[in-house]
């Protein structure tokens, strides 16, 4: 949506009137913010403010927050006990296994050749490797993944 005015409560009950219309169109509106432990308390507390969008029986707009394990301890601010209230499902995703390491390796080459041909790279005897990646989080694991694809794509400049 545009912002027409500069007026926070003008935008609120513009949006309000838009997740109103949405609800009478039987589709739901949910806003999705990645990397959440970055925003500021101040942020976080529009966040909540905009959770009292609703009606007599349902909130107008569901509020995903993802983040690193941070958002977590931002979350216990003393500022923000009220969002913390709120919060009706909680997820932490820790560490991997070594065989869940090797699991999510195969999903991602699967996923980012298009084809399930490609998780095959990954042998059953070069499964043993990313086991000294066990007990990582998915995280860590692109980011060697991506590590691991630059210097294979570097030694082909090589030869």
């Amino acid at each position: 949506m545009p912002a027409t005015s500069p007026s926070k409560k003008t935008l609120v009950d513009l949006l309000n009137t838009h997740l109103l219309q949405l609800r009478q169109e039987g589709r739901r509106a949910v806003v999705i913010i990645d990397e959440a432990q970055a925003l500021d308390i101040d942020v976080l507390e529009q966040l909540r403010l905009l959770s009292n969008l609703e009606t007599p029986t349902e909130k107008l707009l569901r509020i995903i927050l993802v983040g690193q394990p941070q958002l977590r301890a931002l979350l216990l601010h003393p500022e923000l006990v009220q969002l913390n209230q709120r919060i009706t499902l909680r997820w932490h995703i820790g560490p991997l296994s070594a065989r869940e390491t090797v699991a999510y390796i195969r999903h991602r080459l699967s996923v980012a050749s298009h084809a399930k041909a490609r998780a095959s790279i990954l042998s059953r005897r070069g499964g043993a490797r990313p086991t000294a990646c066990g007990r990582a989080s998915p995280r860590l694991i692109n980011m060697l993944a991506r590590a691991f694809a630059w210097l294979a794509t570097e030694s082909r400049w090589r030869m």
